[in-house]
């Protein structure tokens, strides 16, 4: 004999909606649980109505009408072979009401997201119209007030209320940044306070260009920053790409967003100088077998060149490499593997351009290059 514990059938329903208007549809679906092939019964106020199907429509219901179902399983091993669901009472509307879009799914609309009119309470709608913002879900009537980020939190049209803390003051600067030959050179950013913050701040950041090029001078950097109590500093990394050009230097932006427990500046944004540290050629001196010193020089990268033609890059030839060109917007335009002063650029538009050159010195030792790349007619 093979025992199997009998099971108990159940069913419950939904429908579309509660609220009906004179003439509205409403549809009412069966949810079955151990029902197998089922069968179902509709009641409206205890009477048979509908056919054998999982769902039910009415466009005629009235106020305190009831729906219910009942299910009739095809499993053998069952408790009982009937389930019968819950009620939905159906609560009727005499007139339209006016319901506001909430944008921010906080539970507070706001008529200029936009309105419908409907009888009863519509998803993504709320019946009142007192959300101060509603495209930030932590903005509502009653919620708890941030001191020091400058918003009305509570929409009591009033900012930063109740809070008695003396908040600390950014304190933004210039930062200077050694760019280096090759590679990346990492460059620790120190964000201070005026002085030790009492709660914990909190502050958005975002790297910006200026006549630095994310991409080709440094790195695009963004992030939260959270200075603890009793600090009144913390620091942001930053990446600064570089090359071998001899150039004037560069600056691109540190921008703050987003103050919680500080007081943000007029301009709140720090400048980072990209200190350019090349003289021109650079050299380096090894010695030859008779111990005597030899100058060897390290290929200068020329900064211009023409379309369709070859962009001749003296001695690259002599290392495994690769090339990539991007344009200012940081998009790819060419990459070329183990360039060797053969192969035209292509139809590529006149204009400014941006180089990375990788070249590997020894196996595992690259050595990279970038730079601004003008291409001519």
């Amino acid at each position: 004999m093979t025992v199997t514990t009998a099971v108990t059938p159940q069913v419950s329903i939904e429908s579309s909606s509660s609220y009906v208007c004179d003439g509205t549809l409403v549809t009412f679906t069966a949810i079955p649980v151990n029902g197998g092939t089922p069968s179902y019964q509709w009641k409206l106020n205890g009477n048979n109505v509908g056919i054998d199907y999982y769902k039910y429509e009415n466009s005629g219901l009235s106020a305190g009408d009831i729906i219910s179902v009942s299910m009739k399983t095809t499993l053998g091993c069952v408790t009982t072979s009937t389930a019968v669901s819950n009620n939905i009472t159906m609560i009727a509307s005499s007139s339209l009401i006016t319901y506001y879009r909430d944008l921010d799914g906080d539970g507070y609309g706001n008529s200029s997201s936009g309105t419908i009119q409907a009888c009863g309470t519509t998803a993504g709608y709320a019946s009142n119209n007192s959300d101060c913002n509603d495209n930030n879900a932590s903005v509502y009537p009653g919620a708890a007030e941030v001191c020091g980020n400058g918003i009305d939190d509570n929409c009591n049209g009033q900012t930063d209320e109740n809070c008695t803390e003396d908040l600390p003051v950014l304190v933004v600067k210039s930062y200077p940044a050694k760019e280096g030959d090759v590679g990346y050179t990492t460059v620790d950013i120190e964000v201070r306070l005026d002085r030790p913050a009492v709660s914990a701040v909190r502050l958005n950041y975002a790297t910006s260009n200026d006549d630095a090029i994310a991409g080709s001078d440094y790195v695009a950097a963004n992030g939260v920053l959270i200075i603890p109590p009793g600090s009144s500093s913390a620091t942001i990394q930053v990446k600064v790409i570089g090359d071998l050009l001899k150039e004037s230097n560069e600056k691109f932006w540190l921008n703050f967003t987003n103050p919680v427990n500080v007081v943000f500046p007029d301009d709140p944004r720090s400048r980072i100088m990209i200190i350019d540290n090349d003289k021109g050629k650079v050299t380096t001196t090894t010695m030859n077998n008779d111990q005597a010193p030899v100058k060897e020089e390290i290929f200068k990268i020329p900064t211009v060149t023409r379309r369709n033609q070859v962009w001749t890059i003296p001695q690259i030839g002599n290392y495994e490499n690769e090339v990539l060109i991007v344009n200012v917007q940081g998009q790819l335009v060419s990459r070329f593997v183990n360039y060797h002063n053969q192969t035209a650029l292509g139809n590529i538009s006149a204009g400014l351009y941006f180089y990375r050159i990788r070249i590997m010195e020894s196996p595992g030792q690259y050595k990279y290059y970038s730079g601004r790349l003008l291409i001519t007619e």
